[in-house]
């Protein structure tokens, strides 16, 4: 289901809640990793609900607008604070959600407020003091919230110098992840294959092997969207919360392993 607005986005939350259907929520379906056995549930697809305003020191921003794009609409309007998101591929919503963060940056800095679906389906907003943001969560994780848009709050700069920062954080991160505009993966007697970023799906061909297979080796962080595996074993990475009758998953970490699609939310991030 891929709703293009925030109202649509509510009509949909309050049937599938009230009707208790699994849900399993995503932005741009950045580092998500879905099992063969699929997800269990309606998928819900935020990337349409991307709308981004900027009014004076300000940024309203839909849960499914790219973090990405918020950099470049803050640098376009001189505003420094959000640079730290430049290379974060995902969009608001998770970013919020799990407190995202990056080179000495994180959402907490710089949100004001955010307006969310509460588990009683209630649309409230939620002041920066009552958000709760620690190390990758926020009350939003724990309680089950639904983002729908947020309030940036940023500071007027000079454009050169929010620029040359989002070049420098950028050649950073390219050197730390030499692979970023792909990643390699291989799998015990396989050959490597290259997977672009931002295909929604990426096939990985297991060839002619005789005998079980080892898990892929990652060479580098995983950037691409869905991995359809082609009957390889799933690889040791972690998942985010159950995905329970009425409840709402969400792609983000957690320290919990990863279970059947039917129980837990198979996610990467």
């Amino acid at each position: 289901v891929i709703p293009n607005s925030v109202d649509k986005l509510v009509q949909i939350i309050e049937y599938v809640r009230k009707k208790d259907i699994p849900t399993f929520l995503i932005g741009n379906g950045s580092n998500l990793l879905v099992k063969d056995g699929g997800i269990r549930g309606i998928v819900i697809k935020t990337d349409k609900i991307n709308g981004i305003t900027v009014k004076e020191d300000t940024i309203v921003a839909e849960c499914g607008a790219l973090l990405e794009d918020i950099s470049k609409k803050a640098l376009d309007a001189s505003l420094t604070g959000f640079e730290f998101a430049c290379g974060i591929p995902g969009t608001l919503g998770g970013a919020v959600f799990m407190n995202a963060g990056a080179y000495d940056g994180e959402m907490s800095f710089v949100l004001e407020s955010v307006r969310v679906i509460t588990k009683d389906l209630r649309v409230i907003t939620l002041k920066k003091e009552s958000l709760e943001m620690g190390y990758r969560t926020s009350i939003i994780k724990t309680e089950n919230y639904v983002v729908l848009d947020a309030v940036i709050k940023l500071t007027p700069g000079r454009v050169e110098d929010i620029k040359e920062k989002i070049d420098d954080l950028t050649h950073r991160r390219e050197e730390r992840q030499p692979l970023a505009g792909g990643v390699h993966l291989r799998a015990a007697a396989g050959a490597a294959h290259r997977v672009q970023p931002r295909r929604a799906v990426a096939e990985v061909d297991a060839g002619d092997r005789d005998g079980p297979l080892a898990p892929p080796v990652l060479s580098a962080p995983i950037r691409a969207l869905n991995l359809l595996g082609a009957g390889l074993p799933a690889p040791s990475f972690r998942a985010s919360a159950a995905v329970k009758p009425g409840g709402i998953g969400v792609c983000s970490p957690s320290a919990r392993p990863c279970a059947p699609p039917s129980t837990r939310c198979p996610s990467v991030r």
